[in-house]
Protein backbone atom coordinates (compact mmCIF):
# COMPACT_ATOMS: atom_id res chain seq x y z
CA UNK A 1 0.00 0.00 0.00
CA UNK A 2 2.70 2.05 0.84
CA UNK A 3 4.55 1.54 -2.98
CA UNK A 4 1.26 2.81 -4.48
CA UNK A 5 0.75 5.89 -2.09
CA UNK A 6 4.33 6.88 -3.12
CA UNK A 7 4.12 6.25 -7.20
CA UNK A 8 0.65 8.57 -7.18
CA UNK A 9 2.63 11.28 -4.48
CA UNK A 10 5.26 11.03 -7.22
CA UNK A 11 2.85 12.01 -10.33
CA UNK A 12 0.71 13.82 -8.53
CA UNK A 13 4.27 16.28 -7.50
CA UNK A 14 5.23 16.00 -10.88
CA UNK A 15 1.56 17.26 -12.47
CA UNK A 16 1.92 20.03 -9.36
CA UNK A 17 5.89 20.95 -10.99
CA UNK A 18 4.34 21.09 -14.54
CA UNK A 19 1.21 23.43 -13.97
CA UNK A 20 3.33 25.63 -11.48
CA UNK A 21 5.57 25.89 -14.61
CA UNK A 22 2.79 26.45 -16.84
CA UNK A 23 1.15 29.26 -14.36
CA UNK A 24 4.54 30.86 -14.70
CA UNK A 25 5.48 31.04 -18.05
CA UNK A 26 1.84 31.46 -19.52
CA UNK A 27 0.06 33.51 -16.56
CA UNK A 28 -2.46 35.45 -18.73
CA UNK A 29 -3.21 33.13 -21.48
CA UNK A 30 -3.44 29.55 -19.15
CA UNK A 31 -5.86 32.04 -17.34
CA UNK A 32 -7.60 32.45 -20.14
CA UNK A 33 -7.30 29.38 -21.66
CA UNK A 34 -9.59 28.28 -17.95
CA UNK A 35 -11.75 30.43 -18.15
CA UNK A 36 -12.84 29.73 -22.32
CA UNK A 37 -12.53 25.64 -20.64
CA UNK A 38 -15.30 26.38 -18.41
CA UNK A 39 -17.28 28.00 -20.84
CA UNK A 40 -17.15 24.56 -23.24
CA UNK A 41 -17.24 22.55 -19.96
CA UNK A 42 -20.60 24.51 -19.29
CA UNK A 43 -21.97 23.61 -23.05
CA UNK A 44 -21.17 20.52 -22.91
CA UNK A 45 -23.23 20.58 -19.84
CA UNK A 46 -25.98 22.44 -21.44
CA UNK A 47 -25.73 19.54 -23.76
CA UNK A 48 -26.18 16.90 -21.20
CA UNK A 49 -28.93 18.23 -20.15
CA UNK A 50 -30.41 18.84 -23.32
CA UNK A 51 -30.53 15.44 -24.00
CA UNK A 52 -31.99 14.30 -20.50
CA UNK A 53 -34.67 16.71 -20.95
CA UNK A 54 -35.83 14.87 -24.17
CA UNK A 55 -34.98 11.10 -23.44
CA UNK A 56 -36.52 11.21 -20.42
CA UNK A 57 -40.39 10.86 -20.34
CA UNK A 58 -42.22 12.61 -18.82
CA UNK A 59 -40.04 15.93 -19.30
CA UNK A 60 -38.90 17.52 -16.83
CA UNK A 61 -38.99 21.23 -17.59
CA UNK A 62 -36.13 21.58 -15.42
CA UNK A 63 -33.32 20.36 -16.79
CA UNK A 64 -34.56 22.51 -19.85
CA UNK A 65 -33.96 25.42 -17.53
CA UNK A 66 -30.35 23.93 -16.32
CA UNK A 67 -29.84 23.62 -20.29
CA UNK A 68 -30.76 26.98 -21.02
CA UNK A 69 -28.81 28.86 -18.09
CA UNK A 70 -25.68 26.54 -19.03
CA UNK A 71 -25.74 27.16 -22.16
CA UNK A 72 -25.91 31.40 -21.92
CA UNK A 73 -23.04 30.77 -19.32
CA UNK A 74 -20.91 28.83 -21.33
CA UNK A 75 -21.77 30.96 -24.44
CA UNK A 76 -20.39 33.82 -22.47
CA UNK A 77 -17.34 32.89 -21.07
CA UNK A 78 -16.38 31.36 -24.78
CA UNK A 79 -17.25 34.44 -26.54
CA UNK A 80 -16.05 37.32 -23.35
CA UNK A 81 -13.36 35.12 -22.34
CA UNK A 82 -10.67 38.28 -22.82
CA UNK A 83 -13.45 40.53 -21.26
CA UNK A 84 -13.71 38.44 -18.52
CA UNK A 85 -10.10 38.16 -17.87
CA UNK A 86 -9.27 41.70 -18.00
CA UNK A 87 -12.76 42.78 -16.18
CA UNK A 88 -12.12 40.26 -13.11
CA UNK A 89 -8.97 42.44 -11.51
CA UNK A 90 -11.38 46.02 -11.46
CA UNK A 91 -14.41 44.62 -10.24
CA UNK A 92 -12.32 42.84 -7.51
CA UNK A 93 -10.66 46.09 -6.88
CA UNK A 94 -14.01 48.39 -6.41
CA UNK A 95 -15.28 45.62 -4.70
CA UNK A 96 -12.36 45.72 -2.17
CA UNK A 97 -12.70 49.20 -1.73
CA UNK A 98 -16.21 49.09 -1.30
CA UNK A 99 -15.74 46.51 1.48
CA UNK A 100 -12.83 48.62 3.37
CA UNK A 101 -14.79 51.42 3.28
CA UNK A 102 -17.86 50.11 4.79
CA UNK A 103 -15.51 48.41 7.38
CA UNK A 104 -13.09 51.57 8.43
CA UNK A 105 -16.57 53.31 8.50
CA UNK A 106 -17.84 50.78 11.12
CA UNK A 107 -14.53 50.38 13.15
CA UNK A 108 -13.78 54.34 13.49
CA UNK A 109 -17.79 54.73 14.89
CA UNK A 110 -16.64 52.19 17.76
CA UNK A 111 -14.46 53.80 20.18
CA UNK A 112 -12.72 50.32 21.52
CA UNK A 113 -11.66 48.83 18.05
CA UNK A 114 -7.81 48.49 18.74
CA UNK A 115 -5.35 50.90 16.20
CA UNK A 116 -4.60 47.39 14.34
CA UNK A 117 -7.98 46.85 13.22
CA UNK A 118 -8.39 50.20 12.08
CA UNK A 119 -5.18 49.77 9.93
CA UNK A 120 -6.88 46.48 7.88
CA UNK A 121 -9.23 48.05 6.36
CA UNK A 122 -6.64 51.05 5.15
CA UNK A 123 -4.66 48.11 3.67
CA UNK A 124 -7.70 46.90 1.84
CA UNK A 125 -8.54 50.01 0.38
CA UNK A 126 -5.23 50.18 -0.84
CA UNK A 127 -4.70 47.30 -2.19
CA UNK A 128 -8.06 47.65 -4.40
CA UNK A 129 -6.37 50.66 -5.41
CA UNK A 130 -3.61 48.98 -6.34
CA UNK A 131 -5.51 46.39 -8.29
CA UNK A 132 -7.61 49.06 -10.10
CA UNK A 133 -4.62 50.48 -11.04
CA UNK A 134 -2.84 47.97 -11.87
CA UNK A 135 -4.88 45.24 -13.10
CA UNK A 136 -2.56 43.03 -15.29
CA UNK A 137 0.17 43.34 -13.43
CA UNK A 138 -1.39 41.90 -9.95
CA UNK A 139 -3.10 39.19 -11.55
CA UNK A 140 0.18 38.14 -13.53
CA UNK A 141 1.77 38.11 -10.34
CA UNK A 142 -0.92 36.59 -8.16
CA UNK A 143 -0.67 33.67 -10.97
CA UNK A 144 3.04 33.40 -11.31
CA UNK A 145 2.71 33.02 -7.30
CA UNK A 146 0.43 30.22 -7.35
CA UNK A 147 2.14 28.23 -10.14
CA UNK A 148 5.85 29.09 -8.16
CA UNK A 149 3.38 27.41 -4.93
CA UNK A 150 2.77 24.24 -6.94
CA UNK A 151 6.44 23.95 -8.22
CA UNK A 152 7.60 23.98 -4.80
CA UNK A 153 5.03 21.86 -3.45
CA UNK A 154 6.16 19.52 -6.42
CA UNK A 155 9.33 19.78 -5.58
CA UNK A 156 8.38 18.62 -1.61
CA UNK A 157 6.24 15.91 -2.90
CA UNK A 158 9.25 14.45 -5.06
CA UNK A 159 11.73 15.06 -1.79
CA UNK A 160 9.02 13.18 0.47
CA UNK A 161 8.42 10.35 -2.02
CA UNK A 162 12.59 9.64 -2.35
CA UNK A 163 12.66 9.46 1.24
CA UNK A 164 9.64 7.36 1.87
CA UNK A 165 11.67 4.95 -0.41
CA UNK A 166 14.84 5.05 1.40
CA UNK A 167 13.36 4.49 4.44
CA UNK A 168 11.32 1.31 2.69
CA UNK A 169 14.50 -0.58 1.37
Amino acid sequence: MLEKYVKNKTVISIAGIVIGLILMIWRGDFVEGMIRVIGFVLLGAAAVYLVMYFVNKPSDSTKLGYAACSAAAGLLLVLLCKTIYRAFPVIAGILMIISGAVTLIQVFKDKEVPLFNKILPVLVIVFGILILTRPGRIANAIVFCVGAVFVINGISGLLASREINKSDN
